[in-house]
Parts: C-alpha cells; structure tokens; sequence
C-alpha cells in the first residue's frame, strides 16, 4: 500500500512537471510582460543640452505566458540614442535567448517625449529555429523612479506587449 501511494505520487508529479516544462509555443498570438535589465551607457554630453548615448542592455523577460516565444528568455540589446529639445529617438538591434537556446531578433526604435516614461517599439525579424521567419511586434514602455545601483549602470523595468505570427 506504502509503496502504491509512493508510485502514485511520483507518477502525478512527473506528469505536472512534464506538462508544464513543454509547453508549446503558440503559432500566433499576443501576450503582456515585464523586461528587466541593467544597462552600461556611453555618453558624450554638450552644454547645449544634446547627447548621445551608445547603450547596451542584459536582462530577462517574466511573467510571459509559457506559450509565448519569450517565455523565460533572456536579452541582449545594443542601441543609440540621442537626447535635443526635451525629447530623445534612438535605434537599436535586440536578441533574445530561450531556455532551449533558440534566438528571436528584432529591431528597435526607442522615443521619449518630457514629461513621459521613455517607450519603444520592437520589429521581430527573424531568429533560429523554428523562429526563423518570426514576424510581429513588441510595444513597451519604461517603468519611471528606478535609482541606479552603481554609477555607470542604470536598470531599467519595462511593462511590454508582444504581438507575434510563427510560419
């Protein structure tokens, strides 16, 4: 008897974990989540008020549903961006790394106007895999109030929305 409900157990927690460690990607669909990162600028200021500022990005995605390509993928941005007049424009390239170690690419333009949290959009343009013809769209906007940790380094937490097709 000790032994039958010992199986049982061990057979109902594989089965759980088993479920919810494959879940399949959706070929379609769209999905909210949060990116958190830390980010390392150069930047070259005049006493204009302009600036560039050449900006990488490590982070992770959560709260993406497992079903989304995103799903627990990390990312790697490298942008620019300059800063006149109050507002900002800048571009950039982002890659994202699945736990299977599948790529997602995507291009970047950022804005900000005075007043309003920095935001963006992402173009998907292809990856590995089964991603390789990935089209959609990521549409995000910065969390205002994070304090830097260390000088040089800022952190940023984006609330983001991804809409997606798969071939």
């Amino acid at each position: 008897m000790k032994r039958e409900l010992i199986a049982g157990i061990l057979c109902v927690a594989v089965c759980c974990f088993t479920l919810g460690a494959h879940a399949e990607t959706a070929k379609k669909g769209t999905a909210e989540y949060q990116a958190a990162g830390n980010s390392k600028m150069t930047v070259l200021k005049t006493d204009m008020g302009h600036m560039q500022a050449n900006v990488e990005v490590l982070g992770v995605i959560t709260g993406a549903p497992p079903n989304c390509p995103l799903h627990n993928a990390t990312f790697r941005v490298l942008g620019s961006k300059y800063k006149g007049g109050g507002s900002s424009t800048g571009i950039g390239f982002i890659v994202w790394t699945r736990p299977d170690k599948e790529k997602i690419y995507g291009t970047m333009k950022m804005g900000g106007e005075p007043g309003k949290p920095p935001q963006g959009q992402i173009t998907l343009v292809g990856g590995t895999g089964m991603f390789k013809g990935i089209t959609g769209s990521v549409k995000y906007v910065h969390v205002p109030g994070l304090q830097s940790s260390q000088p040089g380094n800022f952190q940023l937490l984006n609330k983001a929305e991804i809409q997606w097709e798969i071939p």
